[in-house]
């Protein structure tokens, strides 16, 4: 049996419809880890496997400030590769504009994650006032590095998919 904080996983014997006579029931896991959730049986003819996954219990505020910690992070490290005068090259040489759009798409992200109370559209444009601002201070001559519009055009394109893609997923969840 492998244990883990998220699953517990068992294999038993000869009759796949049988249900686990495990010693760690779910009322086990939920007394020994504080973790609940559903609990998954897959039936075969040589054995049955049990599966339940379980989701810590959190308090949202510390996973908030959580999340607020790896936004500023995510920013600090944003915001110095791009004013760095000769930056590192990342494994698989992505694209100027593949990295803006990771970086702005993973900051409009851990911003809606960090600062739910803030409209996203206040959080898409201070990421792209953001990208604006970069781009503006790599037009300084002594970093040797080059302005471009279409980064700026590639930074608001990465907030506003993901921050519909946000969007959607809460409206779907609302409409469960």
């Amino acid at each position: 049996m492998v244990e883990h904080n998220l699953a517990k996983v068992g294999v038993e014997g000869s009759n796949p419809f049988a249900r686990s006579s495990f010693p760690t029931s779910q009322n086990y896991l939920l007394q020994r880890t504080g973790l609940k959730g559903p609990t998954v049986f897959c039936a075969s003819g040589i054995g049955q496997v049990q599966f339940e996954f379980a989701a810590p219990h959190h308090d949202s505020g510390a996973m908030q400030n959580l999340f607020r910690i790896l936004f500023w992070l995510a920013l600090v490290f944003a915001v110095t590769m791009a004013v760095l005068p000769h930056p590192p090259h990342f494994p698989g040489e992505p694209s100027d504009k593949f990295q803006h759009m990771m970086a702005f798409a993973t900051l409009a992200v851990l911003g809606v994650l960090g600062y739910p109370r803030v409209p996203k559209l206040a959080i898409a444009a201070g990421l792209v006032l953001l990208g604006a601002g970069i781009e503006v201070v790599q037009m300084i001559p002594a970093l040797h590095r080059d302005a471009e519009l279409m980064d700026l055009v590639a930074d608001t394109f990465a907030i506003l998919v993901m921050l519909g893609a946000i969007s959607l997923v809460l409206g779907l969840r609302k409409a469960r």
